[in-house]
């Protein structure tokens, strides 16, 4: 890639950030939050949208907030809420979540817990006495791949059975083992990606218990912990490219998962960014062009840092 090809970068003054992509697409009749979406927060606690006005319906301090099939949610004190003011449930400290299907998976210090409730189909098993709850896992990333919820727990990747995502068979628990942290997760068509904070992996296969599943390293080095891994269409970093992909944070630049493991570092050579605690990140149309937005919490753990938010035009790669 010639200096001219390279994806544009620069710096702009953001602070929290959600996953909202489209705000034409969000519709407040079904809860998805239009009001809500694509927010940043203030260092004084007061929450505005990127056209410029300020949320009057968030009243409290919003640590969080982002928008799932399941609806718009955020985070406020420890409490998970569902726009515009549905109690959810309790959290403690970070909240990861995912998909399932309309319903939210969200995982924080208290457990994992489904909203709503799952209710997986009931059926006679021989191996139902092997059982036990998803729910007592704190996880750091989930994801659904490939038939099962699957849960990043410190160095381990926890699997629920198959098609029976609240429960998870206590003989076939770990669908894999790292040796450094996972601090997040995205599936894509062909495997999932897992980020640790030392490397990262892209495991395929049909089911972590045949012999076709694989694990390989496609990146030597680690992802910053956080919500900042935005799964898209691949045509979207890179027409050529089919299926989905994956943007996030590494400790050495921006970068794509593509299909198959092909990792890419986009900034590598370009631009540096200070290492922090965590990073949250969105993708979204701006001024006619996809681009990618992190925001980095700073090292000393001061909140909602307005420096320490980057801009990529992935357009333009």
């Amino acid at each position: 890639m010639r200096p001219d090809e390279r994806p544009k970068i620069h710096k702009v003054d953001f602070n929290t950030l959600n996953n909202v992509k489209d705000v034409a697409g969000l519709d407040s009749e079904k809860g998805e939050c239009a009001d809500i979406c694509n927010c940043y927060q203030t260092v004084d606690g007061v929450q505005s949208r990127r056209q410029g006005y300020t949320i009057t319906e968030v009243t409290t301090a919003c640590r969080n907030a982002f928008t799932t099939q399941a609806g718009g949610f955020y985070v406020s004190g420890g409490t998970l809420y569902q726009y515009p003011d549905i109690t959810v449930g309790s959290i403690s400290g970070e909240v990861c979540y995912c998909d399932l299907e309309d319903t939210l998976v969200y995982s924080s210090l208290v457990g994992t817990k489904f909203h709503p409730d799952w209710i997986d189909i009931s059926v006679h098993e021989l191996d139902a006495e092997f059982e036990e709850d998803i729910s007592e896992f704190s996880a750091q990333a989930l994801a659904y791949w490939n038939g099962r919820l699957y849960l990043g727990v410190s160095g381990e990747l926890i699997c629920s059975k198959p098609f029976k995502f609240s429960k998870y068979d206590y003989r076939q628990k770990v669908a894999a083992t790292f040796t450094d942290g996972i601090v997040g997760l995205a599936a894509l068509n062909s495997g999932l990606y897992v980020f640790t904070r030392s490397q990262v992996y892209f495991l395929s296969g049909s089911d972590p218990f045949n012999e076709d599943f694989k694990q390989q390293i496609v990146l030597p080095y680690g992802a910053m912990p956080g919500n900042h891994f935005q799964t898209c269409p691949a045509g979207f970093v890179n027409k050529e490219q089919s299926g989905k992909a994956v943007l996030f944070v590494s400790l050495k630049g921006i970068c794509v998962g593509f299909e198959g493991g092909q990792v890419l570092n986009l900034s590598q050579d370009n631009i540096s960014y200070p290492l922090g605690t965590s990073c949250t990140g969105v993708l979204m149309e701006r001024d006619g062009a996809n681009v990618y937005i992190i925001n980095i919490l700073n090292n000393d753990n001061t909140p909602y840092n307005a420096n320490n938010a980057w801009v990529m035009d992935i357009d333009s790669f």
